[in-house]
């Protein structure tokens, strides 16, 4: 079956028109207050968000083989090629390394939103 291709899997947020139109349609949070200058623990906001799907894939990578001349392996073509699968350590690496700066900046920002919420509901 010839060697192995690298597989590349791929992540997209499934986005309908409903979901598009209340994205883009700003939101309007109702405060119940107590005295005009202050506000409820109970406050609600008038519209909630949900989940968003995902859909995931898996696609080959088309790059091209590696090719190394060695006549005497099985494998070999009759000009004494062989191909090798189209997998390199060091892109692998470069992805590893993305992926979790990507999955560390992600923590960040929900932790920085979390403390922005929490001080904001100490005022």
């Amino acid at each position: 079956g010839g060697p192995y291709r690298r597989k590349i899997t791929t992540f997209q947020e499934v986005v309908d028109e409903v979901t598009l139109q209340k994205s883009t349609r700003p939101h309007n949070i109702e405060l119940n207050r107590t005295q005009r200058e202050h506000l409820t623990a109970d406050f609600k906001q008038t519209e909630r968000l949900a989940g968003r799907e995902v859909e995931t894939g898996l696609t080959e990578d088309e790059s091209d083989f590696q090719w190394v001349w060695d006549p005497t392996h099985p494998d070999a073509n009759a000009e004494g090629y062989v191909a090798f699968p189209n997998v390199e350590v060091v892109r692998e690496m470069v992805d590893l390394i993305a992926a979790s700066r990507a999955y560390e900046a992600n923590i960040t920002a929900m932790n920085t939103a979390k403390s922005m919420n929490k001080k904001a509901l100490e005022i």
